[in-house]
């Protein structure tokens, strides 16, 4: 829940609070955040705790090529295998 969306959530069960009388919405909201943001100190942002998460894990070119490369070693493996079954069906 953003913050935002707790300070509407609280000046709403103000307002409910108070009978539900019209008028008064923006000391509900006034009175909702002086609540909720001081008990939101300490914690850190949405934009902050979203710098803080780690990278994703970077996979070098060498590495990535390596994989390529063992890759295409196990598929070109696999059609010299079918090709000398093949060839072996053939002499039979």
């Amino acid at each position: 829940m953003t913050l935002k969306e707790m300070i509407e959530k609280r000046a709403f069960e103000l307002f409910v609070e108070r009978g539900g009388q019209h008028g008064y919405h923006m000391q509900d909201w006034l009175k909702a955040e002086s609540e909720i943001l001081p008990s939101q100190a300490g914690a850190p942002s949405e934009e902050h705790q979203a710098a803080e998460k780690p990278a994703a894990k970077k996979t070098t070119k060498k590495k990535a090529a390596k994989k390529t490369a063992k890759k295409a070693g196990k598929k070109a493996g696999k059609k010299k295998t079918a090709k000398k079954k093949a060839a072996g069906k053939k002499a039979s």
